[in-house]
């Protein structure tokens, strides 16, 4: 399983549709085998379900996300884990281990979610 977070400074980045970086977690049997970095190139908004697709990642920790995003992550198979804050190392290793404290989960059987992004953040 892969896991993306948006990512900036050690942190989850709470724009996501302006993602500059996602970090990458790969899990194996309950644990982390590998971590990366990488950058969107200017990929942004609805491009990012695809581009996020294409490297094969199944689940997404994410601050918040509008419809429309959230509309094209399902459409790819991308599970959803919104109203995540804080650091985002520590995000991963609580969803890792079950421990997660998310506002909202959404996968492709899920009804429509209610949450969303607002773009307000302090």
């Amino acid at each position: 399983m892969r896991i993306a977070i948006p990512y900036r400074d050690g942190e989850v980045f709470l724009h996501f549709g302006r993602s500059e970086y996602f970090k990458l977690y790969d899990i194996e049997n309950g644990e982390g085998v590998h971590e990366e970095i990488v950058a969107t190139d200017g990929v942004s908004h609805g491009a990012l379900a695809v581009f996020l697709d294409d490297l094969d990642v199944s689940v997404v920790l994410c601050g918040g996300m509008g419809e429309n995003m959230r509309s094209a992550m399902l459409k790819e198979g991308i599970e959803i884990y919104g109203g995540i804050r804080g650091d985002a190392d520590d995000a991963a290793e609580d969803f890792i281990h079950g421990e997660l404290s998310y506002v909202y989960h959404q996968d492709k059987n899920s009804e429509q979610s209610t949450a969303a992004c607002s773009h307000r953040f302090s």
